[in-house]
């Protein structure tokens, strides 16, 4: 199989890179600032840092996988940005960051997948907080995350060769979501009634249940830590 993964690098898209190409699937990689080094001992993943903001970087990545192998069989829309803010303090290009690299970015490269190719699968990583577990800091990340959602369900009415999913997560055992504030993790898990944080395996038997079933397109798998 060949994938294409944008935010390949972070804390979950690097754990979801590792498991493609440890299930020899040659896998695209996106990046923009993490360390390029990373897997270089595997043979089966073709680096393309860039920044998926930019359209002419878009056309060329779909242009060389076409190359070289004639078909694209998943995009997986991981990459995204989160600036954290009280409504008040959000400048209108924090705000835009967020709408383009989380919502713009994967409409486009859907866009560009279906003229570049005739079929394939997209899996769009979700939030609860574009769902109901939003809060007073992450108003435009929320914004862009229902957005990508409501996007998800209509790619998969509009492309009837592609099958579009959604994976939903709330808070995640990462480095990052581990760095924050204790006790401000605590109440925040307490108030959307998550009773643990998402081990990344977890998330790793959810996108390998999405990539091995037969679901029908549009459908939104949700996984909240209270499995």
């Amino acid at each position: 199989m060949v994938v294409f993964i944008t935010g390949g690098l972070s804390s979950i898209g690097k754990e979801i890179t590792k498991y493609l190409l440890d299930n020899h699937h040659t896998v695209y990689l996106n990046y923009l600032t993490s360390d390029p080094n990373i897997f270089n001992e595997y043979p089966n993943i073709i680096k393309v840092p860039g920044d998926i903001n930019d359209d002419n970087y878009l056309i060329e990545t779909f242009k060389l996988i076409k190359a070289n192998h004639q078909q694209l069989d998943l995009i997986i829309n991981n990459a995204c940005f989160c600036q954290d803010d009280l409504i008040g303090d959000k400048t209108k290009e924090s705000l835009l960051k967020e709408i383009n690299t989380n919502l713009v970015a994967p409409y486009m490269i859907i866009k560009y997948y279906q003229e570049y190719f005739s079929s394939g699968k997209i899996i769009n990583m979700l939030s609860t907080d574009g769902i109901d577990t939003y809060n007073e800091y992450n108003s435009g990340y929320a914004l862009s995350k229902a957005g990508l959602l409501n996007l998800t369900k209509s790619m998969a009415y509009s492309l009837k060769d592609f099958k579009v999913y959604g994976l939903v997560l709330n808070y995640v055992k990462t480095d990052s979501v581990l760095a924050m504030n204790p006790d401000f993790l605590n109440k925040e898990l307490t108030r959307i009634n998550q009773k643990e944080l998402i081990e990344v395996n977890t998330v790793i038997k959810h996108i390998d249940k999405l990539i091995n079933g037969d679901f029908d397109s549009g459908y939104i798998e949700r996984v909240d830590g209270n499995e």
